[in-house]
């Protein structure tokens, strides 16, 4: 057994320190927030390579700002576990001291539960390329004849969401000093809670930097396609400048062809210019495709970040949440099933390949659903989970399986199947009409977003 020697003051002052490293952590990511309102909308592009890299870096960036709103509410409430702890002890000196003892003791922290913030997708563009003159009229030409899409990606947003992210993980990796500080504390006293407590100290800290790990490479991805789509603009740009000034030097039938009065009839009427515009468009496919292969070279990071992330926060909620007995609110429930439905929805691949399932991601759901018996039930549409979104359930959940339904109902089904009774659900993709029906019809309500709903 081990005898109780402690200093008072430490649990107060890592208390203290803890509270700091919440306070630190929700500013960073509020910081973010705000930044990413104004830098994050429509930078990645309309195009496929953009809307490929948004549809990646959307669900990544979703989960980090979730597991940050965790972490933060995590820290905040070891914070209050930490003065608990303390106070408890002075009370017991108190109690013990003949004629009764100093019960002072600073107040507790105050601390508010942290939601994670909402931000702009990154899908959407410009609708036409940035040009004029004779470059622009020969783009024209291929754009709206031929059919061929301008990256249209905006690399000055991108440069200042990477910043914004750069920035938010140095100011949490300031922020975790905290942690190393309460845990140098704590380890020098000695009663029973200290082992316990040091140990989810080493969790916050490792939460942290996973944190601030996945801030950077949230970041590192936006520079990396802003850098992406200024070579393939520059790319495009000289082989269009370079066909527009040969052809209209070219002399054709001693008459020098002008491309900025001729029109595409004019242009396609002449088999050689129109065999060098057909030339030009191959050249710019070739220059596309380098984009899209380089756009895909820098997802392998975030691809993994939403299950990364996602399977975090279900790890914390469940050592400090509904287990732990700290008070985890509807809200923060929801953002962990979330998390898991992303994380479902992220392992929607080509096996062979390992490369999204970009098809399967837009066309299909995945569901995660909580249960009052404290199973989660776990669903996909239309084939069911795969054999990797299968790998994800845990020795605790279910794994619901009804050819053909669709998932919200999948789950309900599979709930009822394992006498389980629903409690709140979280989809990957907005709740269909007939969805929402078979909801309702089985007492559920349908949150706001459309995104989830709750059973009483």
């Amino acid at each position: 057994m081990v005898k109780n020697d402690v200093e008072f003051a430490a649990y107060s002052t890592s208390s203290t320190h803890l509270l700091d490293v919440s306070s630190g952590a929700r500013s960073a990511l509020t910081n973010l927030a705000s930044a990413l309102q104004g830098s994050l909308g429509g930078a990645g592009g309309t195009d496929e390579a953009g809307r490929e890299w948004s549809q990646q870096f959307d669900p990544a960036m979703k989960a980090a700002l979730e597991g940050g709103a965790a972490t933060v509410n995590t820290t905040g409430n070891h914070s209050g576990l930490l003065h608990a702890s303390g106070l408890n002890h002075v009370k017991a000196d108190a109690a013990s001291t003949i004629g009764g003892g100093d019960e002072s003791f600073p107040a507790a922290p105050s601390f508010t539960e942290f939601t994670a913030p909402s931000v702009p997708s990154a899908d959407g563009g410009p609708n036409k390329a940035p040009m004029g003159g004779m470059v622009g009229k020969i783009w024209s030409w291929i754009e709206d004849k031929v059919g061929f899409v301008w990256p249209n990606g905006d690399p000055g947003k991108l440069q200042s969401v990477q910043a914004a992210c750069q920035q938010a993980a140095s100011a949490i990796d300031a922020a975790k000093g905290g942690v190393g500080s309460a845990k140098g504390l704590m380890g020098a006293q000695q009663a029973p809670e200290i082992a316990d407590m040091l140990g989810k100290l080493g969790l916050d800290e490792t939460d942290l930097s996973d944190l601030s790990d996945g801030l950077r490479e949230l970041g590192s991805s936006a520079g990396e396609h802003a850098t992406n789509i200024t070579n393939a603009h520059n790319a495009l740009f000289k082989a269009i400048e370079d066909f527009a000034i040969e052809t209209a030097a070219w002399e054709v039938g001693g008459a020098i062809l002008s491309v900025f009065t001729a029109g595409l009839g004019e242009v396609l009427a002449n088999g050689a210019v129109a065999l060098r515009l057909a030339n030009l468009v191959r050249r710019l496919k070739e220059l596309y495709e380098m984009f899209k292969n380089a756009v895909r070279a820098t997802l392998a990071a975030i691809r993994a970040l939403p299950g990364k992330l996602g399977a975090k926060v279900a790890a914390m909620f469940a050592r400090g949440g509904k287990a732990g007995g700290s008070a985890v609110n509807a809200e923060a429930e929801q953002a962990r099933l979330a998390a898991r439905a992303r994380d479902l929805h992220s392992r929607l691949v080509n096996a062979k390949t390992g490369k999204p399932d970009v098809r399967a991601q837009n066309s299909r759901t995945s569901a995660a659903m909580s249960t009052k018996e404290g199973k989660d039930v776990l669903a996909g549409g239309g084939r069911d989970l795969n054999p990797a979104q299968r790998a994800a359930a845990g020795p605790n959940d279910v794994v619901a399986m009804q050819p053909g339904a669709h998932a919200e109902v999948t789950a309900i089904n599979g709930a009822k199947e394992a006498g389980l009774t629903p409690s709140q659900i979280a989809v990957s993709r907005p709740i269909c009409d007939n969805c929402q029906t078979a909801i309702q019809e089985s007492g559920g309500t349908i949150h706001p977003d459309g995104m989830g709903a709750t059973w009483p």
